[in-house]
């Protein structure tokens, strides 16, 4: 399969991932009002946002040796962590969002943009780097 049709799939999935989110958080009465849609949105910004930022450093830590590949790239997925936690914490007591919504939404659309993440990461290592087997 190819880089493009990889991509192309991947993408799709994890479209429909975040629809799908939408329709059950709809279904289940868990948006109600505007500001149910607005929490919602919200979340699939931010996740997005990580996503992208998670895959700029993913690309720019790759072709550094083990060492700095592990401390910048693991070391960047704990700022992000700790970045959404600030998030979540500031949109739940500052802007005061709906917390059912923000939350559900939350967990949904960043379960798809991590299967994302890990599948571009999986897909870049094998196309980019020559796999050593050992028999």
């Amino acid at each position: 399969m190819s880089n493009k049709s990889f991509n192309i799939i991947i993408s799709v999935i994890c479209i429909f991932g975040v629809l799908s989110t939408f329709v059950l958080l709809i279904s289940l009465d868990v948006i109600n009002n505007l500001n149910d849609y607005i929490a919602c949105s919200v979340n699939l910004v931010v996740v997005f946002l990580n996503l992208i930022f998670g895959l700029f450093i993913m690309k720019k830590t790759l072709r550094k040796d083990n060492k700095k590949f592990i401390f910048e790239f693991f070391g960047s997925m704990v700022l992000r962590v700790i970045l959404l936690l600030v998030i979540i914490f500031a949109a739940l007591t500052i802007f005061k969002l709906p917390v059912s919504p923000f939350i559900f939404s939350f967990f949904g659309f960043y379960l798809f943009a991590l299967i994302f993440e890990l599948s571009y990461l999986s897909k870049y290592i094998k196309a980019n780097f020559q796999v050593e087997t050992k028999l």
